[in-house]
């Protein structure tokens, strides 16, 4: 991926993959997928906006509102795709942790779940609530991510941004079991 990124960028990809890894030893997920897909997360995060549109179209990606208005969240669903079609990688856990590190869906797993969370609490993340957000991934992941993706969809809120259909699927899919055990 080094190819691919700037330098700041490639700094990111090897904090998430630290901190996947940690969460991947205490929640007992296979270390080589949670090397890959964090690895591969944000290997498109840096092309330009008429690039990733150009490989969505190559692919047959039909865009959403969301990434019709903002290109770039398409950046893991293409990544997910290469990862497929030039690697053969056919684990769902893998693609969708890559496909869906952004937004969330209901269909991540504890590999997704873990790249989720590490994408948005990596140590070189600075922002109110990181900490606590950190502390409480090691504690129970599902709370974790629960809190992670309030915390994410707030700042969308506060700044009038589109939310994500998955994310949307994501929160009313976990909304029953986190109701009354909300923390922060």
């Amino acid at each position: 991926v080094e190819h691919l990124v700037t330098s700041e960028r490639l700094k990111h990809i090897r904090n998430c993959e630290r901190f996947s890894l940690i969460l991947a030893e205490r929640y007992g997920v296979d270390e080589l997928a949670c090397r890959i897909a964090a690895l591969a997360h944000d290997m498109f995060r840096d092309l330009s906006l008429s690039k990733l549109l150009l490989l969505a179209e190559i692919y047959g990606v039909e865009l959403n509102d969301v990434e019709k208005e903002n290109p770039i969240l398409l950046h893991g669903k293409l990544a997910a795709i290469y990862l497929q079609k030039r690697f053969d990688i056919k684990e769902k856990s893998v693609l969708n942790a890559v496909r869906y590190h952004t937004s969330g869906s209901p269909e991540l797993d504890t590999l997704g779940k873990i790249v989720f969370l590490a994408d948005s609490l990596e140590f070189g993340r600075v922002y109110d609530k990181v900490e606590t957000l950190r502390k409480l991934s090691f504690k129970n992941l599902d709370t974790a991510v629960f809190e992670t993706l309030k915390n994410k969809m707030i700042y969308a809120l506060k700044r009038n941004l589109l939310l994500l259909p998955e994310s949307v699927k994501m929160w009313n899919s976990m909304i029953p079991a986190h109701r009354e055990n909300s923390t922060l």
